[in-house]
């Protein structure tokens, strides 16, 4: 009887040594899972800013390939402009010339040589400065 006595005794201890290595192992597998877990998650986290700052770069491309062209066709539409009226502008601009190179007394009662304003019109007193545009 203490002979089973000592062999239960002596398989408890071995159960217990057992167990206590199986939990070893276990703390260490999950320490290797947690550290790989930790390692991928790393990886993962390094992709991600990778992956942003390739997104932000190409966002900043096409938002200078799109200023440029928003520009180029502001510019085309500009010298369109222009060119539709360049003879009206031209014309304004001599109009304007020759109001600040021509006399006050010689607009308002036709000088010398006539009239001075574009068109041919004389301006006569103030019943023409108060008279609407147009007439």
């Amino acid at each position: 009887m203490q002979e089973i006595v000592s062999r239960v005794l002596e398989a408890e201890q071995q159960a217990e040594a057992i167990v206590r290595e199986a939990g070893s192992k276990a703390a260490q597998i999950r320490q290797e899972a947690e550290a790989e877990a930790e390692r991928a998650l790393g990886q993962a986290r390094e992709q991600a800013q990778d992956l942003a700052r390739q997104a932000l770069e190409e966002a900043r491309g096409q938002a200078a390939r799109e200023r440029r062209q928003a520009e180029e066709e502001a510019e085309r539409h500009r010298e369109r402009f222009l060119a539709e009226r360049r003879e009206a502008i031209e014309a304004a601009a001599e109009a304007v010339a020759l109001l600040l190179v021509t006399p006050e007394h010689a607009r308002t009662s036709g000088g010398p040589s006539g009239s001075a304003l574009p068109g041919g019109g004389v301006r006569q007193g103030p019943s023409a400065e108060s008279a609407p545009a147009g007439t």
